[in-house]
């Protein structure tokens, strides 16, 4: 059996049970940064792989973060014949650093295209010049490879959902439904398989955006996924999603909560105290539980609820660590 006909399924992440917080006795923190790469990204990219490889297709996503690492570590597995095309803010200068993880570790974005540009295709485009549906990304590709493709992109997700399983483990792992769940927003793709499962039942999920303005959530998704100007004089935004979305969802929009840069140290920190590996956006979920009470509107929130914290992965040390494999 050859690489490209293997097929290889992201094990479970494991749930940390983690010391109280802001007075939250029963907090679980959720750590997909167990992964090859780093990040809950694994979970998408090893699907799109699988199902590009099977059909034929390229693959396409706005990521020259975690999503485009996790492409290119995957992408090994098919022998490297899924040709796939990261289109990178043009913007984003060479001396780009990101961090610090909890490890203290910080990644240069020099560093990290000139790897990921050994790997995969990385593609440079405007991110305030325009939206990039399917039909424009095609576009971009095709100008640049001056041949037509059929591409999946995944940018939005899959037609077939790929990290509703990190709910399902964890309230497998729980052994019941959480009364709260905090996951960072992102492109929404996260939040929204994980509200599609929790509808039935009585849970508030918390999404939540990091406030700098160059960051690099911001830059590739906020024009797209947020009302980035809310979101800044507000502290709040509606989501916005293309209705219906890939799996046929009509979805309404729901408020993103702003985390601020203060927080987004603090919710590191505790990290650290709770042995737990993340970057400075998986953390955001610990930094935000002094005022928990502001942005859930749940009566019954006290001591004993049962919290749960997504944090979406470490892929600064991850990043590192595929370096050191590479050589």
């Amino acid at each position: 059996m050859t690489s490209a006909m293997r097929r290889h399924s992201p094990e479970p992440t494991p749930l940390t049970r983690i010391a109280p917080v802001a007075g939250f006795n029963r907090l679980y923190v959720k750590d997909e940064s167990r992964h090859p790469t780093g990040t809950f990204k694994d979970r998408l990219c090893e699907k799109a792989l699988a199902e590009a490889h099977r059909e034929g297709l390229s693959i396409a996503t706005i990521s020259y973060g975690n999503t485009a690492l996790s492409l290119a570590h995957y992408r090994r597995l098919y022998d490297d014949a899924v040709p796939v095309y990261a289109l990178m803010p043009e913007e984003v200068p060479a001396s780009w650093v990101l961090g610090p993880s909890t490890s203290g570790s910080f990644l240069k974005g020099d560093d990290l295209v000139r790897y990921l540009d050994s790997r995969i295709t990385v593609l440079p485009f405007d991110p305030r010049a325009e939206i990039l549906d399917d039909r424009r990304m095609a576009q971009i590709v095709e100008e640049h490879q001056g041949h037509p493709v059929r591409l999946l992109n995944i940018t939005e997700g899959l037609a077939e959902p790929a990290y509703v399983d990190v709910i399902v483990e964890s309230v497998r792992q729980l052994g019941r439904v959480p009364d709260v769940c905090i996951v960072p927003f992102g492109a929404g793709i996260l939040c929204n398989e994980i509200m599609d499962y929790l509808a039935p039942y009585d849970c508030d999920v918390v999404p939540l955006s990091v406030e700098r303005r160059d960051s690099l959530a911001r830059m590739l998704y906020g024009p797209v996924w947020l009302d980035v100007e809310a979101l800044t004089r507000t502290g709040r935004s509606l989501s916005r999603h293309a209705s219906p979305d890939k799996t046929g969802a009509v979805r309404e929009p729901y408020v993103v909560h702003r985390v601020g840069e203060d927080e987004v140290l603090l919710g590191v920190s505790r990290a650290v105290a709770a042995n737990v590996s993340a970057e400075p956006s998986g953390a955001v979920g610990l930094g935000v539980l002094d005022r928990l009470h502001q942005l859930v509107d749940r009566p019954s929130l006290d001591s004993e609820s049962l919290i749960l914290v997504v944090n979406t992965g470490n892929a600064i040390d991850g990043f590192s660590r595929n370096i050191e494999l590479s050589r």
